[in-house]
């Protein structure tokens, strides 16, 4: 079953390519960078900022897309498909980095939010989100992978308001799902999962 989820930051964009780029998580082979280079992104991508003075708001957005331990697929093609993925975000920087800590392997994609194309920022939409969905979906049927059905979706789970109010920052329940899927992504036990919420500022009763 493929997944893709995404998470718009609002900090520097710094703390996500650190955790993105992780050497207890993946390693430079599986580390790739559209229209910017990995050991230079976070100085490319400031550049970009500071240029067209837009460095508030959402700095950067942190894709996921997850791959099915059924698959068998291996990290090398799953880091090709996570770059084929990053070019559909046209005009903008994109770091990719295949992360190998877990049975299944899964893609980090942080963009960022700025195009250095003509400065605007990015931004996304219900069907911006749809649209994304089914170009992963397009990339996994060309490898013959399994692919998460519309009926699954999380994104139809998602009223336009509530995204719309999520694009601003200002919806508790979006950014309390979003936190908790972040938790569970970076955590690989219950108890690790539990201290990533606490430093979050939330109570977790198991």
């Amino acid at each position: 079953m493929a997944i893709i989820k995404v998470f718009p930051g609002k900090k520097n964009i710094s703390v996500a390519i650190d955790y993105v780029t992780d050497s207890k998580k993946t390693d430079n082979t599986l580390i790739s960078g559209k229209d910017c280079v990995p050991t230079s992104c976070y100085d490319e991508m400031m550049s970009i900022k500071n240029y067209y003075d837009k460095k508030d708001g959402n700095t950067y957005f942190h894709f996921i897309q997850s791959f099915s331990p059924k698959d068998n697929i291996s990290y090398e093609k799953a880091h090709e498909i996570g770059m084929k993925f990053a070019e559909q975000f046209k005009g903008f920087q994109v770091l990719v980095a295949t992360h190998k800590d877990r049975e299944h392997p899964h893609n980090h994609l942080v963009v960022n939010s700025v195009s250095f194309e003509d400065g605007k920022k990015f931004h996304m939409t219900k069907k911006d989100l749809e649209r994304i969905k089914e170009y992963s979906n397009q990339l996994w049927i060309a490898e013959g992978l399994s692919i998460i059905s519309n009926k699954k979706s999380q994104v139809k789970d998602v009223s336009k308001n509530e995204l719309a109010v999520a694009q601003k920052g200002e919806s508790w329940k979006f950014k309390l799902m979003g936190d908790i899927d972040y938790c569970m992504a970076i955590s690989n036990s219950k108890e690790e999962f539990i201290k990533n919420m606490n430093k979050l500022q939330y109570q977790v009763t198991w």
